[in-house]
């Protein structure tokens, strides 16, 4: 699953998605491009928005085995985000 198809699954539009996670609508077309990657912290907000582990999410930018669920849900619940 790549991040567009998470996103249309749940009924968000670029720009609702954008809202939620604090980015700019712009910002979430080129994750999606694939022109640009996201921190972070704003993986686990994306994980926390689309109903994903930050895993899945971490792995439709940069692939397995780079960072692990522990790390990114304690950037998200440490208010890294």
């Amino acid at each position: 699953m790549n991040m567009r198809e998470a996103r249309k699954e749940r009924g968000y539009t670029q720009s609702a998605l954008a809202t939620q996670v604090g980015v700019s609508q712009q910002q979430i077309a080129k994750y999606e491009a694939g022109t640009s990657v996201p921190p972070k912290k704003v993986i686990a907000k994306l994980a926390q928005a689309l109903e994903l582990t930050p895993y899945e999410t971490w792995e439709m930018f940069y692939g397995d085995g780079i960072a692990d669920d522990n790390e990114l849900t304690e950037a998200a619940e440490n208010k890294e985000v």
